[in-house]
């Protein structure tokens, strides 16, 4: 899962929301 960069940014922008 964490293989992309976008995928750590989709998954902050989801935490954060």
């Amino acid at each position: 899962m964490m293989s992309s960069p976008k995928i750590n940014a989709i998954s902050l922008e989801k935490k954060l929301t």
